[in-house]
This record gives C-alpha cells, structure tokens and sequence, in this order.
C-alpha cells in the first residue's frame, strides 16, 4: 500500500472547530477555510516542494496521479496525466486553494530543511501538512506534535472519483536478482535470492539484530496484520534514515515490505502513529488498478526511458508550481501542452507501454 502521499491534520482544530476527519476534496477545502476564519496565526496547509505533495493530493482526487512518473494504466492501456482534462482541472483547484490563502505558495519552493528549519520555531503553527511519509523528515519524530497528527485518507473529487493510493512499486526500472551466463554456480547464486526473500531475512534487513532493534513477541500478542505478532521493535521510529545507523540495509535490499505487518500492533500504534490508520482506512478496497508495475527493459530503452522520464516530469513539476502561483496563466496550458509533446511524450509512453506488455 502506497501511503506516501497523503496529508496529515491536526486533530486540535478538527475538534475546536466541530468539524469531521475530510472525506472529499471539498471538506478539505472548507475545513482550511474555518481554520484560516479563526485562526489568522495558523498556516492552513504547506509542504516543501521537493515531492510536489500538495498537488498529488489534489490531483490524486481527479484521476489516479502517480508523481513520479505522471502514467496511468487504463484497461491496458498506458497513458500519460500530465497534460489532459483531469490534470487541468486539478491545476485550476489547486490554484484557487492557494489564491484564497489557504495553501502556503512556499510550499511550491521551499526545500525540506526550511520547513523543518520553521516548524521547530516557536510560534510556527499549521492544520494540515502535506509531506506524506517524509513528514518524519521534517518533524522530531519523538515529539508530541509529531505524533497528534492524524492521516488523511483517499479523498473523493467534485466529479466523485476517488482511488486510493495503491501501488506495486511505480513505473520505475528498479534494481533486481539476476544470473548471467557468466555465473559460475548459478544453483548457489538461485539459493542465496531464495535467502533474500525468506522472512528471516527480511526481519534483520528491514529492522536488525534480535535483542538490539527486536525482539520476539510473546504468545497471543497481536500483530498489526490480527495475526499473532512476530516482534516487538526496540527502536526509535525512522532510525534507519540516520547516519549513525549501520545497521538497516535501507534500500540496498530485496525484503518485502509486509514484514511490519507482523510488529507487534500496540507498539507499532506508538512508534508509527500513522501505520495503523493506513490499515484502518481498507485503502486495497479503492484500489482502481491504474498504477503501473516497475519495469524491467534492455540497457538501451532503459537509458532513454530514463532520460525522457526525467525531462518530463521536471517539466511538469515545474510548469505546476509556474501555473498555480500564477507565474503562468492557466490560458497558456495548450501551449505547456504542446512543449511537452516536443519532448517525446509519445515516445515516452510508447517505451512504458513496450515495459508493460512484456511482462504480461
């Protein structure tokens, strides 16, 4: 399940104001719009620019919106987002939230150590921010503030779509087990990949040593997934993410991520606050199936799927911040079209949809 994207919101004003948990686009929208009536001190809602988050949320309730590629899969069909009716429409919404003061314009070009740099200051107060899972890259993950805040699930748009945000890995060439001709034992070179993805493996890969960062759980503990619990973490949350740590193999490993499902529930609800109301939210029940596999391609597609993948998206994620700044008048996105489709759009989608179809 692909959590990232979604927001966080302070419980505080959701009480003080009587207002409920958003449930569609447009809760969110009136619920910044009390925040900001009531409490002229308190940013409504930001984010740092470096995920461009605020406008996956947004977007992400018009049509599927994976941000890192802008691709969506449609009965087969792979299709680029970032220049049709959906996508505009979301322009225009998101333009409109930050032309009313209730989305921070910083929050399309500040960098992560600003904001986390003002969210430490004393005084610095916001309802919702939209960093997703990176959040714990701004805020003390052991401070109170960090852990009052409350997920946002899948919100439904004015045109009553809503998806949640599944993904199996993003339309991405990622890194992979291979044995080539070369390989002098490929039988023993087979039984260490097995090895990778044993459950034993992915414990110490993704967590550590039994005794140091885990440890056993007792019988009849329960685990996140209503099983019995496998292990109870003995660390702080994210501390793979530090320096210091040499411990976690972070992204240099081949787990499979449901490993948390088998933390011990009550711990894991205390050192990842968010976890548990991801599973709560049964997002797999939204799943509309449009977001692509990874890929796997030759070097020579690979290298230039990358190299259009990576033009591309920075020019959309620039020409966002351009258009809902005002930077750039929204009467223009014919034209932001037609600079996209110069850069090999189709080409690019012509590659992706090649990935696909092969592994079918």
């Amino acid at each position: 399940v692909y959590g990232t994207y979604q927001p966080r919101i302070q419980p505080y004003f959701l009480d003080e104001l009587g207002v409920e948990l958003p449930e569609t686009l447009d809760d969110l929208k009136a619920f910044l719009q009390k925040v900001k009536e009531n409490y002229p001190d308190v940013i409504p809602m930001t984010a740092y620019a470096d995920c461009n988050f605020i406008f996956a949320n947004i977007s992400q309730a018009f049509q599927f919106t994976d941000i890192t590629t802008y691709l969506k899969l449609s009965d087969g069909k792979v299709e680029f987002i970032g220049n049709n009716e959906e996508f505009r429409k979301a322009l225009e919404y998101t333009k409109e939230m930050v032309d009313e003061g209730l989305i921070d314009p910083a929050s399309f070009t500040q960098d992560k150590s600003v904001l986390s740099t003002q969210v430490a200051q004393d005084g610095y107060n916001l309802a919702v921010i939209a960093c997703g899972s990176m959040i714990a890259q701004v805020y003390d993950t052991g401070s109170e503030e960090y852990n009052d805040f409350k997920l946002l699930g899948s919100l439904e748009g004015p045109d009553g779509y809503r998806s949640s945000q599944v993904s199996r890995g993003s339309a991405a060439v990622q890194s992979c087990m291979v044995i080539t001709s070369a390989c002098e034992y490929p039988e023993e070179a087979f039984r260490l990949f097995d090895f990778f993805l044993s459950d034993d493996f992915a414990l110490k890969a993704r967590v550590g040593f039994e005794g140091e960062q885990w440890e056993k759980a007792a019988d009849g503990v329960e685990g996140r997934d209503g099983e019995q619990a496998w292990f109870i973490t003995t660390t702080i949350p994210m501390e793979w993410q530090k320096p210091s740590t040499n411990v976690i193999w972070d992204m240099e490993n081949f787990t499979h991520c449901c490993i948390m499902n088998h933390c011990e529930v009550a711990e894991l609800g205390k050192k990842y606050p968010t976890a548990a109301e991801i599973v709560g939210q049964n997002v797999m029940e939204l799943d509309t199936k449009e977001d692509l596999p990874q890929f796997i391609m030759d070097v020579d597609d690979m290298t230039e799927y990358n190299e259009l993948k990576n033009l591309i998206v920075d020019n959309v994620n620039s020409n966002i911040a351009q258009f809902v700044l005002g930077n750039r008048d929204l009467s223009e996105f014919d034209d932001y079209c037609a600079e996209l489709n110069s850069m090999g759009v189709d080409r690019y989608v012509e590659l992706a949809q090649k990935a696909y179809d092969s592994l079918q």
